[in-house]
């Protein structure tokens, strides 16, 4: 939800899959199956196999109008996210240069990511800041940082 992608909503997704898209060994996944269901679909790990995931899902049917979310490090300052189809978010992942660790999302849920997305809206999104204080001193300032986007990094430098 920090990506403002509900995982179920009641008009769009009554149901979830989590899926890892990372194995020791090959994929041991009934695609066929998964392709067919109408919930959402999430794979975990699976950006380095992102090309063979949507393969599977398209040689077993799945629609590639599905809608399709990429997030990359999710819940924290650095969040990323590309939004494409099935058709298309290989190559935007690519332009995007997303790197691991991501998760993949996929669904109707996906359309929701504009008008729920609170999290990248705050003000202080990105930004990685410093605070040089005694701990009792940035305690508070940590805090008003964290809620409005920021992540803090504390160094307590005074005694």
């Amino acid at each position: 939800n920090y990506a403002g992608i509900p995982i179920t909503q009641r008009e769009m997704a009554q149901s979830f899959h989590i899926v890892t898209g990372m194995t020791a060994g090959a994929l041991n996944i009934n695609w066929e199956a998964i392709s067919k269901e109408k919930g959402t679909l999430v794979f975990m790990m699976g950006l380095n196999n992102l090309k063979g995931i949507i393969e599977n899902l398209l040689s077993n049917g799945k629609d590639e109008s599905t809608k399709v979310a990429v997030i990359m490090r999710g819940t924290s300052s650095k969040q990323k996210k590309v939004v494409g189809t099935l058709q298309d978010i290989e190559q935007k992942v690519v332009e995007s240069k997303l790197q691991s660790p991501c998760i993949i999302v996929m669904g109707d849920v996906v359309e929701l990511n504009d008008k729920l997305n609170w999290y990248e809206k705050k003000p202080l999104f990105g930004l990685n800041i410093c605070v040089t204080r005694s701990r009792e001193q940035s305690s508070n300032l940590k805090k008003k940082l964290r809620n409005l986007g920021a992540e803090v990094t504390e160094i307590n430098s005074i005694k």
